[in-house]
């Protein structure tokens, strides 16, 4: 009889000139736009990547199962996210325990966030910061401009509430977002010669 191995979790920085970490952050970051949008109904806020941010890519046993992108200067979580087949094995709470106790003073989590991410960090005391007024109207703002946008450009026959965007529309548009964030973003930070 043999023992079955512990899973083995281990964390890489993002590394923007690697083609690999590229298609990962990519891949994972359009799923969490798409799950958040099945939640929701819109896009989600937060940057995976970011020259200001500190990015994480997780694995298990060599697989790619999460992100974590984190402000350093000011203490807070950006955006974490958990690929659905690895959750509830302790992944999201791993590596907020370690965010939490390698920060020299206390972390937050930004809000927005997921009820099971708000779950584990009261378990673990994890404050959540609130967005400020300004910034939540700002995204209001800015969420609604897309809206109107996909509505605008969609071609399919439609029923229902006219004020509603077309899911099939707004989910093409969150996979092109997640491109452009993530992929172009490496890309143009690679051709000025950033980092």
């Amino acid at each position: 009889m043999t023992e079955t191995q512990a899973p083995v979790m281990t964390t890489a920085s993002f590394d923007y000139h690697s083609d690999e970490h590229v298609a990962v952050l990519t891949s994972m970051f359009r799923e969490y736009l798409l799950e958040d949008f099945d939640r929701t109904g819109h896009f989600a806020p937060g940057f995976p990547f970011a020259l200001w941010l500190q990015t994480l890519l997780i694995s298990v046993d060599g697989h790619p199962v999460a992100f974590c992108s984190a402000d350093l200067k000011r203490r807070s979580i950006e955006l974490l996210y958990v690929r659905p087949d690895y959750r509830r094995r302790g992944v999201a709470q791993l590596l907020l325990r370690h965010l939490r106790d390698s920060c020299p003073s206390e972390m937050r989590l930004k809000a927005p966030v997921s009820p099971a991410c708000l779950r584990i960090a009261e378990r673990l005391g994890i404050p959540v910061a609130h967005q400020p007024e300004e910034e939540r109207q700002e995204a209001e703002r800015a969420l609604a401009e897309m809206a109107a946008g996909v509505r605008r450009l969609c071609t399919h026959k439609r029923t229902g509430n006219p004020l509603r965007s077309c899911r099939v529309c707004y989910r093409a548009l969150l996979k092109k977002a997640a491109n452009r964030m993530v992929s172009e973003s490496c890309l143009a930070m690679r051709q000025l010669g950033r980092g």
